[in-house]
């Protein structure tokens, strides 16, 4: 059976009839994980097209501004404070948010739990 080599001066794939490498700078490239993995660095990568998703979704729940809209009038009203634990944790889940879109937090595999909405919005 014929082996995938992938040249270290050019980086493209080159299959070799003999199975050997075509030159002395070649690499065998290992069998591929799974269908998500991609050749990056002449190593087999996770796919960033999870990732991608979860960061789409973070950017789309940061545009609505309704919330904040809300309690920034309550807290004009004097219905609550900006140290009230409902509108923290509210602004701990935004934070949490910003570090998925901004890269901060690479690991995450799911969205954080929205808190409730703060009383008084």
């Amino acid at each position: 059976m014929a082996q995938t080599f992938l040249s270290a001066e050019s980086q493209l794939p080159y299959v070799a009839c003999d199975g050997a490498p075509l030159n002395l700078a070649d690499t065998a490239i290992p069998d591929r994980p799974d269908a998500t993995c991609q050749w990056v660095n002449g190593a087999w990568t996770a796919s960033t097209a999870a990732h991608a998703a979860l960061v789409a979704q973070a950017k789309a729940l940061l545009a609505d501004r309704t919330t904040l809209d809300r309690i920034q009038e309550a807290i004009i009203l004097g219905k609550t404070t900006a140290a009230a634990a409902d509108v923290v944790a509210w602004m701990t889940w935004r934070g949490k948010l910003r570090a998925i879109v901004n890269g901060s937090d690479t690991t995450s595999t799911a969205l954080p739990s929205q808190p409730a909405f703060p009383a008084g919005t």
